[in-house]
């Protein structure tokens, strides 16, 4: 950082990450899925601290024919993943704080 960045309060760029999720579809235990992954976790991955992979498997209530989610399941899923991201931002957070 310059002279003068630190005179006007200008920080330097912070070169957080930044999630690349993409979505495809597998069998797992024999019935179709849809899956997430981050790709860009191949550019930090492994991470010490978060030795664990997370596996969620939700039942559809209006499931399709072929087992996976209808529009009609599209908005109680996004409030599910908006909780779920939400309590795992708070766990990186507390667990940040005690180191």
């Amino acid at each position: 950082m310059g002279f003068l960045s630190k005179i006007f309060g200008q920080s330097e760029p912070k070169n957080e990450y930044q999630p690349d999720w993409t979505f495809y579809f597998s069998n797992v235990n024999d019935k179709l899925s849809s899956i997430a992954t981050d790709l860009n976790l191949t550019i930090v991955a492994p991470i010490k601290e978060q030795e664990n992979v997370v596996y969620i498997s939700i039942k559809m209530p209006n499931q399709k024919d072929n087992g996976l989610s209808s529009s009609a399941d599209a908005d109680e899923l996004w409030k599910i993943q908006d909780e779920i991201i939400s309590r795992f931002d708070k766990n990186q957070r507390k667990n940040r704080t005690t180191e």
